[in-house]
C-alpha cells in the first residue's frame, strides 16, 4: 500500500539503502490510483530506476492532482494509463506477483436512464508484467467501529462526529486525521496528528 512504500523510503533516507530497497522488488512497478499518493510512489519508483505504469480508472480530468505535477510525472518517464480499471493481480510460479490484468473503461448508460457511467469495455483486457504493485486508492470507512464502539458517534460519511477540541461522544476521548476529516494526505493527517497532541496536552495541564 502507498502509505507503507512511502514510510519505507521515508526511513532509507539514503539513496543507497533506497536503490537496495528497490532492487528486493524487482525492476517493473504498477501504482493503482489518481492522487498525490499514488503520483509520489510513481514519481520514486521511477527514480530508483524502475518501469512504472500507473493506472488511472478515469479521464485525465478527473484526477486530483495539479496539471503540472502530473506533466512533470511524465517527463520523468511514468507510462499513464487513463480509463484503465485493474480486475486482477496475477501471481507467478514463485508466489510472486507476475503481472497485473486490466480492462479499458468507457461511459455507457446500459439502462437507457441517462446516468451514464464508468464501465469495463467488453474484450479489452490485458495483462501488465510488473514486479510489484502499489495500491494508493480504495479508503474507505471503517465500518468495524461503530459495532465495536455503539457510543461512538459517526457522520453519514463514516467520519467520527467531533464538537469543540476534537472531542468525540465518548468522555476524555479526541479524535483527529482521517477518522474526523475523511481520506486526505499523508501531510495533513501528519499535522492534524501534531495538532491534536498539543490539544491533549492543554486538555490534560489546563482542563
Amino acid at each position: 500500500y502507498a502509505e507503507e512504500f512511502l514510510m519505507e523510503m521515508n526511513l532509507l533516507s539514503e539513496r543507497a539503502l533506497r536503490e537496495r530497497f528497490a532492487g528486493l522488488i524487482g525492476k517493473r512497478c504498477a501504482v493503482i490510483g489518481k492522487n498525490y499518493s499514488a503520483l509520489d510512489c510513481a514519481r520514486l519508483c521511477r527514480r530508483l530506476n524502475l518501469e512504472v505504469t500507473l493506472i488511472v480508472d478515469g479521464p485525465d480530468s478527473d484526477l486530483s492532482i495539479h496539471s503540472a505535477d502530473w506533466e512533470q510525472g511524465r517527463e520523468e518517464g511514468i507510462k499513464i494509463l487513463a480509463m484503465t480499471q485493474a480486475t486482477e493481480i496475477m501471481g507467478s510460479d514463485g508466489f510472486q506477483v507476475g503481472g497485473i490484468k486490466c480492462a479499458s473503461l468507457d461511459y455507457a448508460d446500459p439502462h437507457s436512464t441517462g446516468q451514464w457511467e464508468l464501465l469495463p469495455v467488453p474484450e479489452t483486457d490485458q495483462v501488465i508484467d510488473t514486479d510489484v504493485v502499489i495500491i494508493a486508492q480504495g479508503h474507505r470507512k471503517n465500518t468495524a467501529l461503530p459495532r465495536a464502539i455503539p457510543d461512538l458517534r459517526s457522520n453519514a460519511n463514516g467520519t467520527i462526529w467531533f464538537a469543540q477540541k476534537q472531542m468525540t461522544s465518548l468522555a476524555h476521548v479526541m479524535v483527529a486525521g482521517d477518522a474526523a476529516t475523511g481520506v486526505s494526505t499523508v501531510v495533513h493527517a501528519l499535522a492534524s496528528g501534531k495538532w491534536i497532541a498539543q490539544t491533549v496536552d492543554n486538555y490534560l495541564t489546563q482542563g
